[in-house]
């Protein structure tokens, strides 16, 4: 079923943001998450460019986030997913990354915009050496491939000093925002402004 319920993720995402921009609202890019299923079905660009245009939306605004084990289970047909994915000027994200097992090699050839540091390894920051140690690889890593950074998990205001201070602004967990539904996060955009660095 997992095709299906990315579609049906996909429709009702598009219908949203269309809704928040036609009323005015900044909800900047909108990310969705995808299976490796959804990821190896060769229609999914065509589905991808159908939702867009009947929503009036820009291709910017969405961001497709694939974990980094699509590329074990398909390592030929995925890379030729984001290209197609990457032509119709969707933004791309590695999901979970470093707690797979892909090739950071394939991160030259690939070219996502952005990786997102998993929960795990942002759990310990900032008193587990070992984890400072691996995010601090991976944030400079992927400087220096300008590749943009998101850290997932983050709770707690040591965590968030922790990477903002190596560099990591974009940030995601429940010390900035707990999972809402649409229409609660509709009423909290309404009195909020994001920061200009958020909204693209």
């Amino acid at each position: 079923l997992m095709c299906d319920i990315d579609a049906w993720v996909l429709e009702a995402a598009c219908t949203d943001l269309a809704q928040w921009l036609q009323a005015g609202l900044q909800p900047g890019r909108v990310a969705l998450n995808l299976s490796v299923q959804q990821a190896r079905n060769p229609a999914l660009s065509e589905t991808l460019r159908d939702a867009l245009e009947r929503h009036g939306l820009a291709p910017s605004m969405l961001e497709l986030e694939v974990t980094e084990d699509a590329f074990m289970n398909d390592p030929d047909g995925v890379p030729k997913a984001l290209a197609r994915w990457r032509a119709l000027g969707l933004g791309l994200t590695i999901d979970d990354f470093g707690v797979g097992y892909s090739s950071l090699s394939q991160l030259k050839t690939l070219r996502p915009e952005r990786l997102k540091i998993d929960c795990s390894l942002v759990q310990g920051l900032p008193d587990d050496a070992e984890d400072a140690a691996l995010a601090e690889a991976m944030l400079a890593m992927a400087a220096a491939l300008d590749i943009g950074v998101v850290a997932e998990g983050v709770e707690t205001p040591a965590q968030r000093r922790w990477l903002l201070d190596h560099g990591c602004a974009r940030q995601q967990g429940h010390l900035h925002g707990l999972p809402m539904p649409a229409a609660q996060f509709e009423a909290w955009l309404a009195g909020h402004t994001l920061p200009a660095a958020l909204v693209s």
